[in-house]
């Protein structure tokens, strides 16, 4: 039943974490798409392209890699679970454990990931829809700057010309700072979720052998007997220091 529940959890949090990055990621390189292809967007306006036409044509930039990695992933996810299941078969004893899909999960999880991409593609997209013909066709101006943050608290004074320049640029721009942030914290949460498998079976194996069972050998009655048993067994060739561990449970290490 743990186990069942660490999976759940598993299937919650990684793939959030793997779709945050995804999304970050889409939304920053369709935003450089768009940026460049300014004047495109603005002749194809002025020649009557319809702006529904060209929001979904850079949806479906973002949408339709995404959706074909997810179906790619399902059929990955598909052979990984048989796997898991004989794995657990044999592992836990079951007389049998086998794996049966459901095309309601899968269909969710292929949801998802779109969902994903269209929620990081909404920025660009929302760019394509404002975008007036006749601003597109000439290059962007310059953004309009005043006395900010910076300059108000004096800590311009603190800063060289790059600091400033960057911190303006970030005070200036919160939503793409605060984006920004979020999608470095979830690449640094890909890594920790990707290490974190392998640093808790380092603690579990030592707080099991160097905290927990010290002992190299470890002697269970069926019934409890009396203390005259410890002493025999601490007389047993190659015994160093024998113990008892609780009623009924005596222990001995064996020397090396």
């Amino acid at each position: 039943s743990e186990e069942i529940n660490q999976n759940r959890t598993s299937a919650a949090v990684v793939p959030t974490i793997f779709l945050g990055v995804a999304a970050f990621l889409i939304s920053l390189v369709l935003a450089r798409i768009v940026q460049s292809q300014r004047e495109q967007i603005g002749m194809l306006k002025a020649f009557g392209c319809r702006t529904p036409t060209l929001v979904g044509h850079y949806l479906l930039i973002a949408v339709i890699p995404v959706a074909a990695g997810a179906i790619a992933g399902c059929g990955l996810g598909l052979w990984a679970a048989h796997g898991i299941a004989g794995m657990y078969r044999e592992f836990f004893h079951f007389p049998f454990a086998r794996f049966t899909p459901q095309a309601g999960g899968l269909v969710v999880g292929v949801l998802a990931a779109v969902v994903a991409a269209a929620v990081g593609a909404a920025t660009a997209v929302r760019r394509v829809a404002k975008l007036a013909p006749a601003d597109a066709m000439r290059p962007e101006p310059p953004a309009t700057y005043s006395r900010g943050t910076v300059e108000r608290f004096g800590l311009d004074r603190l800063l060289g010309p790059v600091g400033r320049m960057t911190a303006r640029s970030m005070l200036r721009r919160p939503v793409r700072t605060g984006l920004s942030v979020l999608g470095l914290g979830l690449g640094a949460s890909v890594m920790i979720v990707g290490m974190f498998t392998f640093d808790a079976v380092d603690v579990l194996r030592a707080l099991q052998f160097d905290v927990t069972d010290r002992e190299d050998v470890t002697v269970a009655f069926d019934a409890p007997r009396g203390p005259g048993v410890l002493y025999e067994l601490a007389r047993l060739p190659g015994v160093t220091r024998a113990g008892s561990r609780s009623s009924g449970l005596l222990s001995r290490s064996a020397a090396s």
